[in-house]
């Protein structure tokens, strides 16, 4: 099981309207277009979060995201209509699976709701869902955002106090605060939303490989978590609590680490205060991962989102690399002028030493040490001699690249 903290959900009544968007299109009726929506409506404070959670891009006013379960995805966004923010699917693919009718539904997925989803007129599709009225289902479509996914959307289907053979897709499996969510529906409100992460919110997490028993209000332990000694430069212990043997190193595997969003909101107005520091005593598993995400943010928007060697922009493959490392000083852990974004390739050569960064900003590639891997050595060689890009802001500290110079074996 890999639980997620929940950043945000909302849940739509699955009722005639949203069952003739998530069905289909169909255009053999003029007199008819009630079939002929792709988008599920949110109004109100649910279209507000909606619009926090999944930012429109500017010029555009759309966000655009995918939705995803156990098994598909397929591509989505929201757009602004009057007054109402329009949950969209690309027209002609239909509404997400979990989201349909199905044949015979089990636990295996993705779809919740029995019923035919393959009728070819209009006509067809009605007698499919009044054959799905009929029996008496109470169904919700559930969205649900995860904190640090930032274009996935997470589509579930529940049933109110479902019959036995649906069991499986019960709304009690939800944490009582998700299935207040489930109830209270009218004909003015048939969309109901909430922020998980705001102050005083319980945690709730969710595993996105599974479809209907995803949830949890307990939060994931690492396996390996530990309090590990280190080693500072000056010769001195620390401790911290780690994820593994390599969280307070590798920053990659830092920017993978659990995290709270509003700990990274809280240490971002640290860094805009200019306070760098997360004290070992508060450096827990959770802080560590804050710590870097908001520091990744920093560093990554100082350079563009690209590599500062390579000028690769695949955001999967950046790295805010810090220069002097996270268990040697923490009073300038999330400092930018102690952080560098690099390709993750050059973020491990980097750290392993195979590829050094001098005071004067250019970079040298150590191929002595990479003899025994040509292949590695072909990979780092063209980069050999090159100035550091220039960031916007908070260009490397000198001091800080001479440390790690003097570290470097």
């Amino acid at each position: 099981m890999v639980l997620k903290e929940v950043d945000a959900v909302w849940v739509w009544q699955f009722g005639l309207s949203a069952q003739k968007a998530t069905y289909g299109r169909f255009t053999d009726n003029p007199r008819d277009r009630s079939f002929t929506k792709d988008y599920l409506q949110t109004s109100g404070p649910n279209a507000s979060l909606l619009s926090a959670k999944f930012p429109p891009s500017a010029g555009t006013g759309r966000s655009t995201f995918n939705y995803q379960w156990p098994g598909g995805s397929t591509p989505g966004f929201t757009v602004w209509s009057n007054d109402r923010l329009h949950l969209s699917w690309t027209t002609g693919l239909r509404g997400p699976a979990p989201w349909r009718l199905t044949p015979d539904p089990t636990e295996a997925g993705p779809g919740t709701f029995p019923g035919d989803p393959n009728a070819t007129k209009q006509a067809d599709a009605y007698t499919a869902l009044r054959a799905f009225t009929a029996r008496r289902i109470s169904g919700v479509l559930v969205g649900v955002k995860l904190v640090g996914e930032d274009d996935v959307l997470h589509a579930r289907a529940y049933i109110i106090n479902p019959p036995p053979s649906l069991a499986f897709a019960a709304t009690s499996l939800m944490p009582p605060t998700v299935e207040a969510l489930t109830t209270g529906f009218t004909k003015r409100k048939a969309c109901q939303s909430a922020d998980f992460t705001t102050a005083g919110a319980s945690p709730v997490y969710f595993d996105a490989d599974r479809n209907h028993d995803a949830w949890s209000t307990s939060p994931p332990a690492p396996p390996t978590a530990r309090i590990a000694p280190l080693t500072t430069m000056n010769g001195t212990n620390a401790s911290y609590a780690s994820l593994g043997p390599d969280l307070g190193t590798d920053d990659s595997f830092a920017e993978a680490a659990p995290f709270s969003q509003t700990v990274v909101d809280q240490i971002l107005k640290k860094i805009d205060s200019g306070d760098f520091s997360v004290r070992d005593n508060y450096s827990t598993i959770r802080t560590r991962g804050s710590a870097q995400r908001a520091f990744a943010k920093v560093v990554k928007d100082n350079y563009g989102w690209k590599c500062a060697i390579t000028g690769i922009a695949t955001r999967e493959f950046l790295v805010a690399s810090h220069i002097v490392p996270w268990a040697d000083d923490a009073s300038i852990r999330t400092d930018p002028a102690n952080g560098i974004c690099l390709s993750t390739l050059v973020d491990k050569a980097f750290d392993a030493g195979y590829l050094t960064i001098g005071t004067d900003l250019i970079v040298h590639v150590n191929g002595a040490k990479l003899m025994n891997d040509p292949a590695l050595l072909a990979q780092l060689a063209p980069h050999d001699g090159v100035t550091l890009a220039t960031p916007l802001v908070a260009p490397p500290d000198a001091g800080y690249l001479q440390r790690r110079l003097d570290k470097t074996p």
